[in-house]
């Protein structure tokens, strides 16, 4: 926090800079890693650096951050500008639900789906008790009906 308050002083762009620090800057201090961890996945953050002294496994534990930046040598600058990482990230807390953006987000995929008459048998109990539970009953009368064929 001082070194922030240091920089703050002497960077361009002063004005801009404290106003996003005090409209959403914070400091998180956490009880433990497991605590830390915790609070990553549940705010979702666009950028998350891990400087720990195994970034990689901590890595593993989280879910949800649009961008991961291990260690020291790592900075949001750098996968800002040279890294090659996509800078389309997303934001308020969206890391939950969404990745940053992709090739993939331009890639139409069509789903392909063969089933045969013994596995359809197989999961006609589990399809009858979620259409019912659903209240779509005609939903497991058309697999009931493809089964008599």
């Amino acid at each position: 926090v001082d070194e922030v308050e240091t920089l703050v002083d002497v960077v361009d762009r002063r004005e801009i800079i404290v106003q996003s620090l005090s409209e959403n800057g914070f400091v998180i201090v956490c009880e433990d890693l497991d605590a830390a961890i915790d609070f990553v996945n549940t705010f979702a953050p666009e950028h998350l650096e891990i400087v720990t002294k195994n970034p990689s496994e901590v890595a593993k534990r989280i879910m949800s951050a649009g961008l991961i930046l291990l260690g020291p040598y790592s900075p949001v600058s750098g996968s800002d500008y040279c890294f090659g990482t996509n800078h389309v990230l997303p934001t308020g807390g969206f890391s939950h639900t969404h990745s940053g953006l992709s090739s993939l987000d331009f890639v139409k995929r069509v789903n392909v789906v063969e089933c045969t008459k013994e596995h359809l048998k197989d999961i006609e109990p589990v399809a009858k008790a979620l259409a019912l539970s659903e209240g779509l009953p005609n939903h497991f009368l058309a697999l009931k009906e493809r089964l008599k064929v």
